[in-house]
């Protein structure tokens, strides 16, 4: 979905109310299926849309590789992203949750 470019705004607008009412899912919950829910599904989709956004400005294209390397090997997201960026989902979901609102969508 990053690759496509810009998001739309049917991601966006509910992107940006979860942002604006602190209701954003965790990063945890959202590296598990997506909810059959339609709007909680456009929230996941908008959001690993910003983690990839965050984790490409902040580190860089050679440290997705290397993350993407890391889950084709079968590690965890965990241990995949504690190889790579030193944290784990927790640590990412807490970098993330304050650099999003920062940010416009």
């Amino acid at each position: 979905m990053y690759n496509q470019g810009a998001l739309d705004s049917q991601f966006t607008a509910p992107l940006n109310q979860a942002i604006n009412s602190n209701s954003l899912i965790s990063v945890r919950s959202i590296s598990s299926p997506f909810s059959a829910n339609s709007a909680k599904a456009n929230l996941s989709y908008a959001e690993a849309y910003t983690l990839i956004d965050y984790l490409l400005k902040q580190y860089g294209p050679t440290k997705m590789q290397a993350l993407l390397d890391n889950f084709k090997q079968g590690n965890t997201y965990d241990g995949a992203f504690q190889a790579v960026y030193g944290f784990n989902l927790d640590g990412l979901n807490s970098q993330w949750m304050t650099w999003i609102k920062t940010q416009k969508y």
